[in-house]
């Protein structure tokens, strides 16, 4: 994006890193880009990453956090990695927020006027797992949800698994007693790192726990589509499977704890699936430890994960659509598997 080409700003109206104790005492952080009025006041504010990061739902809560300091007459922010921009319109009362068709010109926004909202499509009906269409992969592909590399027989309950966590409403699992409270939140935009150093971009079905001692945490979801490619640069040969991401945000580091090779931990037998791991866990720089490790690990503070030398996380349907509650057993599962992964990892 360049301010000067394509929105026509003067030179004069621009400023860069602007800190925002200049608008708040006491306020932490710099906005990226601030574009000002002819008559000196902020008009609106551009959040920057570089290329290759994506626009998540995190960029864009940073970005109306300046947006909320600065308060721009324009109402609008931008967020651009180099290679895509987004524009949005946010609400002076209520904060209701929409996104543009397209960059807003200088001159309009003096003149307040700006361009039009996006219309909101209506919801997708969840993809038909057992009779899949060439229309409902569109939608999963849209989503990057299956890999290329991922078996044709496979896309049936692939898509069912992420049928039940794209595609239904939030299940009410805050009843729940024992050693962790549940309550799903929605979906969002979000990207996690792995030891590795790869990132996983997606929508993400996202929980907040909350333990006996009341600390909180954020475990998200998500099936995603491995890179295929041969030879990559950076990522050399990969498989392009499935995987599913269980992330942990423990509001001090946030992380993939457990990436799933749908592709080849799970088992189907009759009208159900198994999904299981073998253990595998890397710590950083530290590398991989010893499978016979962490299930012994696992069999002290996790033992009802522990079948033999695998980790169950349960069975869910394939004959029909599974629901949440078909899948409550196995997203608890998951949620103490990577907590128990997590507390493995900081061990010296």
């Amino acid at each position: 994006m360049h301010l000067k080409r394509d929105l026509g700003v003067p030179d004069w109206a621009v400023t860069l890193e602007h800190c925002m104790t200049h608008f708040k005492r006491d306020a932490r952080g710099r906005a990226d880009i601030v574009v000002w009025s002819p008559e000196d006041e902020p008009l609106f504010v551009v959040e920057c990453k570089a290329p290759g990061v994506a626009l998540t739902d995190d960029v864009l809560d940073q970005a109306l956090r300046y947006h909320d300091l600065v308060e721009p007459e324009a109402g609008v922010i931008g967020l651009t990695n180099g290679d895509t921009t987004a524009w949005y319109a946010v609400e002076a009362s209520g904060g209701r927020l929409a996104r543009l068709e397209h960059a807003p010109r200088y001159a309009d926004l003096v003149a307040g006027r700006l361009p039009p909202e996006v219309e909101q499509e209506p919801a997708a009906p969840r993809p038909h797992h057992l009779a899949p269409t060439s229309k409902d992969y569109a939608i999963l592909e849209e989503l990057g949800v299956l890999g290329e590399g991922s078996p044709r027989e496979h896309h049936g309950y692939l898509s069912n698994l992420a049928g039940l966590l794209y595609f239904e409403d939030d299940p009410d699992y805050s009843g729940r007693s024992g050693r962790f409270s549940v309550e799903s939140t929605g979906l969002r935009y979000a990207s996690f790192g792995n030891a590795a150093g790869g990132r996983w971009p997606g929508l993400y079905r996202y929980f907040v726990i909350c333990d006996e001692r009341g600390d909180a945490q954020v475990i998200s979801f998500a099936v995603l589509g491995k890179l295929l490619a041969k030879n990559h640069p950076k990522f050399g040969n990969t498989s392009g499977t499935t995987m599913l991401i269980v992330a942990v945000d423990d509001f001090d580091q946030r992380h993939n704890s457990l990436q799933l090779d749908l592709d080849k931990f799970v088992t189907t037998s009759g009208e159900a699936m198994t999904l299981w791991h073998d253990g595998t866990l890397t710590r950083g720089k530290r590398g991989r430890m010893k499978n016979a490790v962490v299930m012994s690990w696992l069999r002290s503070r996790a033992p009802h994960l522990v079948s033999g030398s695998s980790v169950m996380l349960g069975s869910l349907p394939v004959s029909r659509p599974t629901t949440w509650a078909d899948a409550e057993t196995f997203i608890y599962n998951c949620i103490d598997y990577a907590l128990v992964r997590d507390a493995l990892r900081r061990e010296p």
